[in-house]
């Protein structure tokens, strides 16, 4: 019955973050700051567009009780080019206990713009008022400083109410008639105590036996081969997009080296991850140079316009994968890099 209650309460949270993405995609494009609150009751979406980079920030509700969770959803869109610092949201929000984040891989839309997506899991802790402070997100051109400055979101306002409305908190009376504790039993103790011993070692068991059940947690590896084969069943190259797919195949590599050997890879440019990547301890140099002629290919594919083909595209393909499954099982590091740029 609990696995079931949990299964039903992930479905919901799953369903409602599709909707709030599905408005995010929906959302079209503003030439200034503006509030743009949601069709749906409870929903909201406030959209900001500066320069050559728009932010749209989403909440599934703005009004929630103290037991109740919010979900947040931060889309950046930015030319190509252009280098965006994101704010450190840290382990609260304007009030509220942030409970999760996940980064979606970053995407090329429709008007060749670089998408990046974050989902965020709130969580209030007392009622009363509060609000997702406004966020500063700073960019720059990665061709000169022509394209730079800060746009600031505008806040969020978020109401928290008590599980009691105002008529129940205040016809609350005297409590009367109060009874006394009955003495307990002594050999209640001598037999309960064992009991509740036993049961709780029996339900330790059955909660390993139905981790067990349900699988570990997926391996990164594992996770990226997946993403591998589904960019690979998309046939992108069959359609001649082969600067998409090798946009794509690149932001896959970056996020698996960001998440197995912490670097920063999707924000630098080719060059300064090559020379970070030099600094880790855990990257190998047959491993460094793979990375160096795989994300020179993709540049000029994607920057240098040269042409490209379905062999091209199988070797850049079977690069990753290599690289992937020969630095899966890489000794970890105590320090993230030598010389941290």
């Amino acid at each position: 019955m609990a696995v079931d209650a949990g299964n039903g309460m992930t479905r919901r949270r799953l369903t409602t973050c599709v909707l709030l993405i599905a408005s995010v995609i929906a959302a079209p494009s503003r030439g200034q700051d503006e509030k743009e609150p949601a069709a749906q009751s409870g929903q909201a979406e406030y959209s900001v567009e500066q320069g050559p980079i728009r932010v749209v920030l989403a909440v599934n509700t703005t009004r929630v009780t103290v037991t109740d969770r919010i979900d947040l959803v931060i889309q950046v869109a930015a030319d190509p080019d252009i280098v965006v610092t994101w704010p450190d949201i840290g382990e609260r929000l304007g009030g509220l206990t942030v409970i999760s984040q996940a980064e979606q891989t970053p995407l090329l839309d429709a008007d060749d713009r670089m998408v990046r997506r974050t989902y965020i899991t709130l969580e209030p802790f007392l009622p009363g008022e509060f609000e997702i402070p406004p966020l500063t997100f700073r960019y720059t051109s990665g061709t000169g400083a022509d394209d730079a400055g800060e746009l600031v979101t505008l806040p969020i306002p978020i109401t928290v109410v008590s599980l009691l409305d105002d008529a129940q908190a205040t016809t609350l009376g005297d409590i009367h008639n109060i009874i006394r504790p009955t003495s307990l039993d002594r050999r209640l103790l001598w037999f309960g105590i064992p009991i509740a011993v036993a049961v709780a070692l029996g339900m330790c068991v059955m909660i390993r036996l139905m981790r067990t059940r349900n699988g570990a947690a997926v391996p990164l590896d594992a996770r990226i081969l997946a993403k591998l084969a589904a960019l690979d069943e998309a046939q992108l190259t069959s359609e001649g997009e082969f600067d998409r797919f090798f946009t794509e195949l690149s932001n896959i590599l970056r996020w698996y080296v960001e998440q197995r050997f912490d670097l920063n890879a999707p924000d630098r440019t080719t060059e300064e991850f090559l020379t970070q990547a030099k600094t880790c301890e855990a990257l190998r140099e047959c491993d460094v140079a793979t990375l160096d002629e795989f994300l020179s290919r993709c540049d000029l594919v994607k920057f240098a316009q040269a042409g490209a083909g379905e062999s091209q595209a199988r070797t850049a393909m079977e690069m990753v994968r290599r690289f992937v499954s020969s630095t899966a099982h890489a000794p970890e590091t105590d320090a993230r890099t030598r010389g941290a740029l």
